[in-house]
């Protein structure tokens, strides 16, 4: 008898702290659990040591809190101008309301990740590819609003959206390619052709004050000449007679001390 019944004690001592120990949870500073009393849900626990009573209460999985990121991609679609594409994005996104979380959708990590993909089907669907390409920030921050509509109910804030990538067909790369640099060397030749606009009124100027003062013409002359001979002492140049003359001593002296009044008129 008395083996028996310690028999019996010693199974409810071992149930006990089996149950026991189920009934005990720590959870970290992040980390919250719905409560759940025959079934009903009776509110949030945590974070620190949570007692749930045994057969009476349960809870759901541990809720994270903390920001999360989903990557997801929008596979081959479609764009406005019928080009297929593939867009690999990022989703930062945290749950703000444990209960919505808990109470309103099986899986809510599983339904933010679908709800993100589809939106950036749809948001590809209705862009051209030239916009997408040259307007990312604006896709960013018109992913970011349609998703955190969606995920509002869901007690989900979506703080962010980047884009990561977008892949096209690589003989549209090509193509995309050639006109890029076709509009470089457009550019390059429009820049020269205003340089030599440029230099020509330049020229014009030039050849003005050289017509109202012949010996502005002959110290340009000299100063050519000077330039050349800088540059390679070995070099030969063949002038005019007049050039040449430009060259003595007492021409130099009369052109730089030729009276003010005689240079005017």
């Amino acid at each position: 008898m008395y083996p028996l019944a310690l028999g019996f004690l010693a199974v409810l001592i071992v149930g006990g702290v089996i149950l026991f120990s189920f009934s005990i949870l720590v959870l970290k500073e992040w980390e919250r659990v719905a409560v759940l009393t025959l079934g009903k849900y009776s509110g949030l626990k945590g974070p620190g040591l949570v007692v749930i009573f045994p057969l009476i209460q349960s809870f759901t999985n541990r809720i994270d809190m903390r920001v999360k990121t989903s990557k997801f991609q929008s596979e081959t679609t479609l764009t406005k101008d019928g080009v297929a594409v593939t867009v690999d994005a990022v989703l930062f996104w945290r749950v703000v309301d444990p209960e919505e979380a808990t109470l309103q959708v099986t899986n809510y990590r599983q339904a933010v990740e679908l709800a993100a993909q589809t939106t950036l089907r749809e948001v590809i669907g209705r862009m051209n590819l030239a916009h997408i390409l040259s307007h990312l920030e604006e896709l960013d921050i018109t992913l970011k609003e349609i998703i955190a509509r969606k995920v509002l109910q869901w007690g989900i804030e979506a703080k962010a959206v980047e884009i990561r990538d977008v892949q096209i067909p690589e003989e549209l790369q090509e193509v995309m390619s050639r006109a890029a640099q076709a509009e470089r060397e457009k550019e390059a030749r429009i820049t020269y052709g205003e340089a030599e606009v440029e230099v020509a009124k330049k020229f014009v100027e030039a050849a003005a004050i050289y017509a109202a003062d012949p010996n502005a013409m002959q110290l340009r002359a000299m100063n050519i000449m000077y330039e050349a001979f800088k540059r390679d002492k070995n070099t030969v140049i063949v002038t005019p007679t007049n050039v040449t003359e430009s060259l003595n001593p007492n021409t130099l002296w009369a052109v730089w001390n030729k009276p003010e009044d005689t240079k005017q008129e």
